[in-house]
């Protein structure tokens, strides 16, 4: 009997320590990918407030997250999902301060500092100014690409990758920009994505060290046979909420030696139900012909005629919540269609004499 219930015990012990492994990994994952807001709370003396509580209401979602100050008046919220926060600090003897328009951006920690005011706690003094966005806790450099950029750019192959041209320091293939779309790039990286953008160099690092992340999980892979990393899989436009290129001084979080590192946020639903759709029509009568195939076929007489190339693209998105500031879901969809027909091509073979080493039929001297 003594055994038994020794059994159980252990048992319920050893279960217990391995949700608790598995519940730390998930909140040690979850630091990396997203934002985190921090500051110092102070009384009008410019003396720390200990014990001040701390809130940040997250205006897409309405979900709140609370702490307290420390002994040295400190708070800190870590891994937020980018977007637009309100930060409220109280205590006891002053008036409640509230900061809005406390923009969250992916892989950045943003420094709030409120000072209070004696009063009431009753009192709310509302500060709508926008808070400085620029990071003094680390020397990374880079570049956001929020959401209503992504939008707005015109994006060929509605690739998210292609963005890291926006970008100071980043040389496209060939030295020019979108020459990634050239046919030698595309037939490298047929049926393998992002291959293009690994073409890129940062900073005049080799061709290749580009990394890729996705919500803090790294989504790059070893292409062998164009020695580059490339990403695993291609994120649809839709379903990307932030875009942040680091281009210098990449933190060790990302585990990375590459030159550059592209790291997105993926979008997720709010307490309001939002969706969109697209088309993408790309048939080869809107399509200019290509400078070398047109003047191939005005050597030969032809046409001037684009090549037949057939592009469709079509999808749309839905977000919204399920339990009221509390659960929330986001879903995409996106499909491709793609055809073309590059022409006929010629090529010279040896003949069977000179596969035996007779060339005397030949009109020219080897």
């Amino acid at each position: 009997m003594n055994n038994g219930i020794a059994d159980t015990s252990f048992v319920r012990t050893f279960f217990c320590f391995w949700i608790l492994v598995f519940c730390m990994a998930i909140a040690a994952f979850a630091q990396a990918g997203r934002g985190g807001i921090n500051g110092l709370v102070t009384d009008p003396s410019g003396a720390v407030v200990p014990g001040a509580n701390v809130t940040a209401l997250n205006h897409a979602t309405g979900v709140t997250r609370s702490t307290v100050t420390t002994a040295a008046g400190l708070y800190s919220f870590v891994s937020l999902n980018p977007g637009d926060y309100q930060v409220t600090a109280s205590r006891n003897g002053f008036e409640t301060v509230a900061q809005d328009k406390v923009s969250v951006t992916v892989d950045q920690v943003i420094t709030v500092n409120i000072a209070l005011r004696v009063g009431s706690v009753t009192d709310t003094v509302t500060v709508s100014e926008s808070v400085d966005l620029v990071e003094t806790g680390n020397s990374t450099v880079g570049q956001l690409i929020s959401a209503e950029t992504i939008d707005r750019v015109p994006l060929l192959n509605r690739d998210v990758f292609d963005l890291v041209q926006l970008s100071a320091g980043v040389t496209p293939a060939n030295g020019s920009p979108n020459s990634s779309n050239s046919q030698a790039i595309i037939n490298i990286s047929s049926g393998r994505p992002g291959v293009d953008v690994s073409s890129y160099t940062i900073n005049g690092a080799i061709i290749g060290s580009v990394y890729y992340m996705i919500d803090g999980s790294p989504l790059g892979v070893a292409e062998q046979n164009v020695g580059a990393i490339i990403p695993a899989l291609e994120i649809p436009e839709d379903g990307v909420d932030e875009s942040r290129v680091e281009t210098q001084n990449t933190p060790a979080s990302y585990q990375s030696g590459g030159a550059g590192v592209i790291s997105l946020a993926s979008k997720s639903g709010g307490d309001q139900f939002h969706g969109d759709a697209f088309v993408v029509l790309r048939p080869n009568v809107l399509a200019a012909n290509d400078y070398f195939n047109k003047l191939s076929q005005f050597q030969q007489g032809l046409r001037n005629t684009s090549p037949d190339f057939h592009r469709y693209q079509e999808g749309g998105s839905i977000s919204g919540p399920i339990l009221h500031k509390k659960l929330f879901f986001f879903g995409d969809y996106e499909a491709t269609q793609q055809q073309m027909f590059d022409g006929s091509n010629t090529f010279t073979v040896p003949t069977s004499a000179e596969r035996t080493g007779d060339f005397s039929a030949d009109s020219f001297t080897i």
